[in-house]
């Protein structure tokens, strides 16, 4: 079995997205950011965002 680092790094190359979800308080944020980082130290680019912010721009590309 390969580490679960380069699992989520083969799937994010095949172009999956990384969505963290759970109570509040759970530290989601903080997990994020932290991949986050090392993403972009890595040479990835990374969209950090909340769902109702792409819930709200789907909404709006529809419209127009």
């Amino acid at each position: 079995m390969k580490p679960c680092g380069l699992r989520v790094a083969m799937r994010l190359e095949q172009g999956a997205n990384l969505v963290l979800f759970g109570p509040s308080g759970g530290g989601k944020s903080h997990l994020a950011a932290a991949i986050g980082l090392a993403l972009i130290e890595n040479g990835w680019r990374v969209l950090f965002t909340r769902t109702s912010d792409l819930v709200r721009a789907g909404i709006a590309a529809r419209i127009n």
